[in-house]
Parts: C-alpha cells; structure tokens; sequence
C-alpha cells in the first residue's frame, strides 16, 4: 500500500508513510467519506474546505489514492464513485493529512 504522496509508501515501520503528503492530496484525503460520493460531491466538499481545484487534477488524486488502497473506486454507468477505504493504513494517511493541512493553514 502506498501513502498519499504521488512517490510515499508505507513500508516503514508500522505502516507510517515515509514521504508527506501535499496540502492538495491531504485536502481530498479529508473530503472523502466511508459513504460512495461522485466526483461533483468530492469537489463541492474541497471547494467549501476553501480551496478550488480542477477537475483533472481531483480525478488524478482520486484515482492515485485508489491504487495505493486510501479510497475505493466504483464505476456506476459512466459515473466515477470514491469512498474512503479503511484500516490502519488510512488511519495513518489521515493524519498525516490532517497535519499537512494544518501545517499549510
């Protein structure tokens, strides 16, 4: 499983990510939920956390987040879903996420 960054892991010890993650990946980290949002949803809720973001740019996170198992992917008819995955993994990528976004406030 691979962190939140575009090149993080988790392979240090515990899990934790051995590269931080950017202010942008962090913010749609937080945005995402448990529950199966479209991508309009995810940007809505970026957008209110204050920050615009294109809408390439967020399929690429998304989808960058899938592959490292932070969220799931579900293709619905021709609309994308995310949700957020679980397990200690996420749990360490939102903290780290949270921190970041903290650190860039």
């Amino acid at each position: 499983m691979g962190g939140v960054a575009p090149h993080g892991s988790t392979d240090g010890p515990g899990g934790k990510m051995t590269v931080k993650p950017s202010p942008l990946t962090s913010r749609v980290l937080l945005c995402l939920s448990l529950e199966a949002q479209e991508i309009n949803d995810i940007e809505d809720r970026v957008l209110k956390a204050g920050k615009p973001i294109d809408r390439d740019t967020l399929k690429g996170i998304l989808k960058r987040l899938a592959r490292q198992g932070l969220a799931h992917m579900e293709q619905r008819g021709r609309a994308l879903y995310f949700c957020l995955a679980e397990g200690s993994a996420v749990e360490v990528a939102l903290d780290e996420a949270w921190a970041a976004v903290q650190a860039s406030a």
